[in-house]
């Protein structure tokens, strides 16, 4: 009978203890899609082909197939599980060259994303 008094208490107390691991659990800061700095940008030319864009900026987070003639580069943070900034870049292309892009990522050089990535 004791026996089982223990084995009851140490179960309770195993639970309350592991229970309160899961009260706050780590979010871990989340960066993802293409980090575009301003140089990147300003080497993309009116006339360049979807080669050369491609070697400037990589691969498209998006190549939608309804849309064969434009190319998305979104880049998203999430800061503690929550959505705090989204930047799209799209190239439009006419003739597999580029015709003309939108841009709303901030101005930031390549330099600063490095430092934003050892602070982390």
């Amino acid at each position: 009978m004791v026996k089982i008094k223990w084995i009851k208490k140490g179960y309770w107390l195993g639970w309350v203890l592991l229970s309160a691991c899961s009260l706050h659990p780590y979010k871990l800061d989340i960066q993802q899609g293409t980090a575009i700095d301003t140089e990147m940008v300003d080497r993309i030319k009116p006339g360049m082909t979807r080669s050369q864009v491609s070697l400037i900026l990589g691969t498209p987070l998006l190549a939608d197939p309804f849309h064969a003639n434009q190319w998305d580069y979104v880049f998203y943070t999430r800061d503690k599980g929550v959505l705090s900034t989204t930047h799209r870049l799209t190239v439009y292309f006419v003739k597999d060259h580029v015709d003309h892009f939108t841009n709303d990522y901030p101005p930031v050089k390549a330099a600063e994303y490095q430092d934003a990535e050892s602070i982390k």
